[in-house]
Parts: structure tokens; C-alpha cells; sequence
């Protein structure tokens, strides 16, 4: 009885709130339909150990054509921590777990949990902003002290991403503006699950060209790259790799193929600031390589004024004009005195 009226007081206070149409703010005049009721069928838990779980209960179906009826015409559907027997009975719900199985029934874009901790840290106490499903899953297996504090909200993540949610948000509610932050910024304040790697690469394309404009015109202007016209990216776009993060392109570089010489050139290689030291240039650079590998390609070379040591690092020997192929020695800028790099593939 607790449950259902608590469940009951709850439910009113939503929909009032949802109800307000505040002047001067774009929910001024907002008509907001609310809507709830029996959308989930439950079980009793039963016995565990000789404990009689009574009337808590789990799910056993989901009424997934009714609440996506609901969805389209625009209605926000509130499913309270209660489910419903084919006997009559109600019984109270585990509100994270019936969040889980009804986003996986939907098969939801996202799934968010509000908690009352604070978000996962990592070893230097920072947000862990980003983990796969196979990396939550290692965790979880782990002695790692935040992963067994937040074992309950972990397990539901990987438990829905498995199930075909996509991403799964862990968010310390006692942060001011958490959820508008964690949705309308590119890397959130929470923890973000999802089922496969949220950083994608793939071959550019000419739509692609306003983003690798944006991120190498800073570079540019620096005198790091050299200037490529809309035009010139254009002719060239199909030696470009772009890497993206939620479909905004944060990474690029391209291979440029010397069939004759068996050799190739990686230029315009360029991250986006917030994420230097993260690997991703690294990860951008190996995808270039495989290119190239799959080209039969035997040489790989850059030509960089201010990237040298991280090349080096990579592997690359510093080497003359002579090495480079004759169609490129001919483009080589004097003025720029770029070191010439080089490795084997």
C-alpha cells in the first residue's frame, strides 16, 4: 500500500508539473499530454533463499504496440515502478530495472539513470566520459572501487546495450543542468554505455567537407597544414579518412597513393583540441596504414613542420628529398622546409 500510494502521489505531482505553461519561456501555451496505465505485465518474484518476495515483482511483458501508439501522437508516457498480473494483483518494481527491460522492449535510442552518487571516476578522478559494452562488462568484473558502487546502474547498462539500447547515460543528478549538459554537449557530464564504439571512421565524402574545413582551418591559419581550397578537397575527398564522434567529425587525414614507387603519403593528419592525448591520432593513423597496406604499399612518408617527434615516435626516420617520389619531390615547398619522414609499411 506504501508503494501504491507513493507511486500515486508521485504520478499527480508529474503531470502537474508537466501541466505548467510558463510565461516568457518556450513552454509558454504548451499543451502536454500526459499519459499512464497497465503497459507492463509482472511476475512475482517468488521465494530466493527461502525469503518470500510477496508482491515484488519483475516483468514478464512489455505493451509495446500500446505505448508506441501513445509515443506517436505526441504523448509522454509515465510508467510508474508498478507492474500488473494476468491474475489482477499489483506489485512493486525495481525502478531501474523496469526502466531497463521497457527500453529494451522499445528498442530505445537511449536510456538515462538519474542517480543519487556521483558519476563514475577514473583513476585520476576524473569522469569516465565514454565505455563500450565490453568494456562495462570488464569493469564490472573488476575490483575497481567506483565500478562496485555503481554495480547496480552498470549491470542495467550492459544488460540493455546487449538487449539493442544504444546508449545508456549514467548521470549524478545533484549536478546543476546534468541531463540538458549531458545531451546537448558533445562529451556530457555522466558516464555514457553504449553497445558499440561511439567514435566512428570511415572513408570522407564531399558532405563531409565543411567539417574537415573547420577542423583544419585553425591549423591553417596557424601555418601547421597547408591551405587546401573547398576545391581542392573536393578533387581530392576520396583519399580521406574522417573520424567522427555522435556524427560530428573530430578527426582526418588522408593517403595519398604512388603507385609506381609502392609508396604513399599520410598528410592533413588533424584533431579536434578537446581531444588530444587521447589516442585518437594514433587510432586515425593505424587506419591509414591498413589502407595503405591493403594498397600492396611498401613505404609510407609524412612531410611536417611541427609534428616531427610524434612521427619519430611512430616509428618514422627522418630522410632527404631524393627518397620521396618523383611526382612529389616536384610539389616540395622550399619556403615551408618541411622535414621529410619516413618508415616502412
Amino acid at each position: 500500500e506504501i508503494v501504491k500510494d507513493a507511486a500515486g502521489k508521485l504520478r499527480i505531482e508529474l503531470e502537474s508539473a508537466l501541466s505548467m505553461g510558463l510565461g516568457n519561456t518556450p513552454m509558454s501555451q504548451a499543451e502536454v499530454v500526459v499519459t499512464s496505465g497497465n503497459y507492463v505485465r509482472a511476475k512475482p518474484l517468488g521465494i530466493i533463499d527461502g525469503v518470500d518476495f510477496k508482491f515484488t515483482g519483475v516483468v514478464r511483458s512489455v505493451q509495446v504496440d500500446a505505448i508506441n501508439a501513445k509515443l506517436w501522437a505526441n504523448e509522454i508516457v509515465l510508467i510508474p515502478p508498478v507492474g500488473y498480473s494476468i491474475t489482477g494483483e499489483s506489485f512493486n518494481m525495481e525502478a531501474k530495472a523496469l526502466a531497463a527491460e521497457v527500453a529494451a522492449a522499445l528498442n530505445a535510442d537511449k536510456l538515462i539513470f538519474l542517480m543519487e552518487s556521483p558519476a563514475l571516476k577514473d583513476a585520476h578522478k576524473g569522469v569516465v566520459r565514454q565505455l563500450t559494452r565490453h568494456e562495462a562488462e570488464q569493469l564490472l568484473q573488476s575490483p575497481y572501487p567506483d565500478a562496485q558502487r555503481l554495480q547496480s546502474c552498470l549491470g542495467l547498462a550492459v544488460q540493455a546495450c546487449a538487449a539493442g539500447v544504444q546508449r545508456v547515460h549514467l548521470i549524478d543528478r545533484s549536478v546543476e543542468g546534468a541531463l540538458m549538459r549531458e545531451l546537448f554537449s558533445r562529451d556530457g557530464v555522466g558516464t555514457m554505455i553504449s553497445s558499440t564504439s561511439y567514435d566512428a571512421m570511415r572513408q570522407a565524402t564531399v558532405q563531409d567537407i565543411p567539417g574537415i574545413m573547420e577542423l583544419i582551418t585553425p591549423l591553417e591559419k596557424q601555418g601547421i597544414l597547408i591551405h587546401r581550397s573547398r576545391e581542392k578537397l573536393e578533387l581530392e575527398i576520396d583519399n580521406y579518412t574522417v573520424m567522427l564522434r555522435d556524427d560530428v567529425i573530430i578527426g582526418c587525414g588522408s593517403l595519398f597513393v604512388f603507385p609506381k614507387e609502392k609508396a604513399a603519403e599520410i598528410a592533413c593528419l588533424a584533431i579536434h583540441p578537446d581531444y588530444h592525448n587521447s589516442g585518437r591520432g594514433e587510432q586515425l593513423y593505424s587506419t591509414l596504414v591498413q589502407i595503405a597496406k591493403r594498397a600492396k604499399i611498401k613505404r609510407i612518408f609524412v612531410l611536417t613542420t611541427h609534428t616531427a617527434h610524434w612521427f619519430l615516435q611512430l616509428g618514422f626516420k627522418e630522410s632527404t628529398l631524393d627518397e620521396l617520389p618523383v611526382e612529389r619531390k616536384q610539389l616540395y615547398n622550399y619556403q615551408r622546409k618541411s622535414k621529410i619522414l619516413v618508415r616502412d609499411v
